[in-house]
């Protein structure tokens, strides 16, 4: 019995010994992969996918740790993930059993899923987890991972029009690649400030930064990604005039992008830049060439969005060269792309909001679960009965108020009218007394030529004669007491609704769904109004400010693109929107704003003061 019991344990030593050199070597190979997946992530996942078949044999931090590698690994070979349930059991592990950089990796790994599935606003909050998992304090924090992890964040600011946030992601991803010695992250994070520009609508902004990054690369002897910068600058340095600024680009993105092949064609995926170049083929008068261009990107056009850009162009070239038939044809093309392309993004921006909302949904549920039935009971009522209370607080306020100010610009327009026949009245009056005078002065003199025979009729005359003018005094008199007591009435309502109901029309105009749509535009340029957005604008204006559309087109008979510019600064969009709205040059805006202003009003003044006059328009 004796001997048995120790063949036994021999036999557990023997396998408690194999498994902890198995453990040992398992190890070794994992330390391995984990060397190489963020340089060589192809290799690491090969090493990787030659343990699974040992898996079932691993011990839970091995299998853990094996599975949280092979999972970076595939990441980065930009694997794109249809499920979260491994995401999800690594991230329970790690928030118990983890080092803060292991928590930060298995949030952020569960983020690029939930992005890859389209859940944007989880992505968003998976990545707030990661980062705020790291411990910035300790030697060895993973800076290098941190400052990948806030550009992902700043991705997904900018895709939900998050500007501030995404500027403060990339300050923060610029200040952990510095500190982890990698320069070219840190100019990436700053070289994407420009994006943020853009979004804030300050392109001048922008391309400052894109000059700046771009000089940064090139301290660092990176080419490929100066050029690539610099890409973005082709078509504004063709609409300021610049052909050789942008000549000196285009043969600097081909030549050191690294994205054309031995028969100078770009890699797939990029085709877009045929746009900018045809851009420039243009401005340099290469019409035959910028055709060419074009028409080579809408034969390659990958999406929508390279479609929309060929038929811009070609509707461009055909602007300035002819023939008519073309120039209809691709003009149509091109607004039927863009609304194609704007119901692609409407599509979008809808679904994105709904996941937002479901998003909220769903954290609301997880706090509802925390609390207990009975409080959970208590705290909802009370919430309902408080909120239905203030809504109906403000319900009333808000009607109320609406209520007194209708009545009161009921009674003011009321009055105006009740002023404008009073001196219309005035007006015949004043001609009917001239006409009965004239009249009667005329009978007097044709009967003067009998002195003796017509005394009698001429003192009949006369008299009524005098009493004409004394009834037409009188109404004329008690029109203009009338008129005075109104126009005092006048000036008090039109000092009121100068100070509040003019900021309430130029809000409404502003923050209207058309002038939104505009404001998109102008940050996406390839897209401009179609005629169906211009008269939605012009019926905006007829509603909200008529006498905007009255002064200005039957008092000093604008042309339509004049009264446009017109509509578009009283509506707050920037010069440089307006220039990309209209088709214009920034430079054009400007100078049609000061020929404006002295052809209206006869003054010679800046574009501001135009901008001024506009704005002073009376409301009725």
């Amino acid at each position: 019995m004796k001997n048995v019991v120790l063949f036994l344990l021999l036999i557990v030593c023997t396998f408690i010994m194999t498994s902890c050199n198995d453990q040992r070597h398992w190890q070794a190979s994992l330390d391995a992969a984990d060397s190489m997946v963020d340089e060589r992530p192809d290799s690491a996942l090969t090493i990787l996918d030659s343990l699974e078949r040992h898996s079932g044999d691993f011990s839970k931090p091995t299998e853990m740790r094996w599975r949280l590698l092979r999972l970076k690994a595939q990441n980065k070979c930009d694997t794109v993930f249809r499920s979260d349930s491994l995401q999800r059991i690594l991230v329970n592990y790690y928030d118990k059993h983890g080092t803060p950089n292991e928590r930060m990796i298995s949030h952020y790994l569960l983020g690029r899923a939930r992005s890859d599935m389209g859940e944007a606003p989880e992505a968003m909050r998976s990545y707030q987890e990661a980062v705020s998992r790291a411990d910035t304090t300790s030697v060895d924090c993973d800076w290098w991972n941190l400052s990948r992890i806030f550009l992902q964040l700043a991705d997904e600011y900018y895709g939900s029009y998050m500007p501030m946030e995404m500027k403060g992601a990339l300050r923060l991803s610029r200040s952990c690649a510095l500190h982890a010695g990698d320069a070219i992250t840190s100019i990436i994070a700053y070289s994407r400030l420009s994006e943020v520009y853009e979004l804030l609508g300050s392109s001048d902004s922008a391309g400052i930064v894109i000059r700046e990054a771009a000089n940064m690369f090139k301290n660092h002897k990176r080419d490929d990604w100066a050029s690539q910068t610099l890409s973005l600058l082709i078509e504004d340095e063709v609409e300021k005039g610049n052909v050789e600024e942008a000549k000196r680009i285009v043969k600097y993105y081909e030549g050191y992008s690294g994205f054309f092949d031995e028969r100078h064609e770009i890699e797939e995926g990029r085709e877009i830049y045929y746009y900018s170049k045809g851009i420039y083929y243009l401005g340099i008068g290469s019409t035959d060439s910028a055709e060419w261009v074009f028409r080579k990107l809408l034969r390659q056009a990958q999406d929508m969005n390279d479609t929309h850009a060929a038929y811009l162009g070609l509707r461009k070239k055909y602007l300035i060269t002819g023939p008519k038939d073309s120039l209809v044809k691709y003009s149509i093309l091109s607004e039927n792309s863009n609304d194609s392309l704007y119901q692609e993004h409407y599509k979008a921006n809808v679904q994105q909001l709904q996941e937002r909302f479901n998003y909220s949904r769903h954290v609301e549920n997880e706090q509802q679960l925390m609390l207990s039935s009975e409080r959970k009971d208590k705290i909802m009522l009370a919430s309902f009965f408080a909120f239905i209370a203030f809504s109906v607080t403000i319900v009333a306020l808000y009607h109320n108020k609406r209520r007194k100010r209708e009545a009161l610009l009921r009674e003011y327009r009321e009055d105006i009218e009740r002023l404008r026949k009073l001196k219309s009245e005035m007006a015949g009056l004043v001609q009917s007394k001239e006409v009965t005078i004239v009249k009667l002065s005329q009978e007097s003199v044709m009967k003067q030529s009998d002195i003796e025979d017509m005394k009698g009729y001429i003192l009949d005359l006369t008299e009524k004669l005098d009493e004409a003018r004394r009834l037409s005094s009188e109404a004329i008199s008690a029109k203009d007491d009338e008129i005075r007591r109104l126009t005092i009435k006048y000036k008090k309502y039109d000092k009121f609704f100068e100070n509040q109901t003019r900021d309430d029309i130029v809000k409404t105009i502003q923050r209207s769904d058309i002038v939104r749509k505009l404001q998109f535009d102008v940050r996406h340029p390839l897209q401009k109004p179609s005629n169906d957005d211009w008269e939605k604008l012009d019926r905006l204006f007829h509603e909200i400010h008529p006498n905007f559309p009255e002064t200005l087109q039957n008092t000093y008979h604008l042309s339509v693109n004049e009264y446009r510019l017109c509509q578009l600064v009283f509506a707050g969009i920037s010069p440089k929107g307006i220039a990309v709205l209209m088709g214009y040059d920034k430079s054009n805006v400007t100078n049609m704003r000061k020929r404006m202003l002295a052809k209206l009003i006869g003054v010679n003044g800046k574009a501001s003061d135009f901008d001024k006059f506009l704005f002073s328009i009376p409301l009725l």
